[in-house]
């Protein structure tokens, strides 16, 4: 073979190794800011989830996320940091810990972290910025799951959670039993919750009102003719509930 060529390919592949060292998150500035500032163990990072992400129409600063993992008396718990980050000054403006913010357990554990890049207006001067979190288990006979939202505003040097709701939920339950034909069994119910906010124009406490649409099905799984697993909607219920900031809270709560 070509030495020349060997060369060339050793560089070659190489190169994205070297890429991926020097953009590990614990190398960057950002995250030697973070662990500077906040005492943050980055052996305690649930790395697997650190996300960040530019916020629409702020392209100086940026948005870094991350659960930090600790055990408590036989269980785990993880601490939400929100951190926003000036990338020209290269220091933290404002962060957000939540202590304790989930218990991971068999049946919430988490799945999925996303900063959603367009910040929720809550009155002319206040923007929120806005978290989802997914969660479920992997019990195939009881599968459970949900997803999150999560709204901080920034006051002073740091964020407040003013909003947390579940805007999707689901349960079930499936018959265990042996395979029939190839196929698993397909007898069981399951629960959909799923909700949609709109902001309201009218303001309780100097923060816009919300509007929660919350739909509710029953499902029955059941096999088709070929004996696959299909679903069948066996009820449906509608709601519509206010939300309103609470001021003593400092929260919104369902009215």
């Amino acid at each position: 073979m070509n030495k020349q060529f060997v060369k060339w390919m050793s560089i070659f592949l190489l190169l994205p190794l070297g890429s991926i060292a020097q953009n590990l998150p614990y190398d960057t500035p950002a995250f030697k800011a973070i662990e500077k500032k906040l005492k943050i163990n980055k052996r305690q990072v649930y790395w697997d989830f650190y996300t960040t992400q530019v916020v629409q129409g702020d392209s100086l600063n940026q948005l870094i996320v991350f659960p930090l993992v600790k055990r408590e008396q036989g269980a785990m718990k993880l601490d939400l940091y929100v951190v926003n980050y000036h990338t020209a000054k290269q220091k933290i403006e404002f962060y957000y810990k939540g202590e304790n913010q989930w218990t991971i357990a068999e049946d919430t554990s988490l799945r999925g972290l996303e900063i959603v890049p367009t910040p929720q207006q809550l009155n002319s001067k206040t923007p929120a910025y806005q978290l989802r979190a997914f969660f479920s288990n992997s019990v195939r006979y009881n599968p459970t799951g949900r997803e999150e939202l999560i709204w901080l505003i920034s006051k002073g040097k740091n964020f407040y959670n003013i909003f947390t709701a579940n805007v999707m939920s689901y349960s079930g339950k499936m018959e265990s039993g042996e395979l029939s034909n190839g196929h698993i069994p397909c007898n069981g119910n399951k629960e959909e919750i799923t909700s949609h906010f709109t902001i309201l124009p009218h303001k309780v406490h100097g923060f816009f009102a919300l509007m929660e649409h919350r739909s509710t099905k029953q499902i029955r799984i059941i096999p088709d003719a070929e004996g696959f697993c299909t679903e069948e909607l066996s009820n449906q219920q509608e709601a519509m509930i206010e939300w309103q900031y609470n001021k003593k809270e400092k929260h919104y709560k369902p009215n």
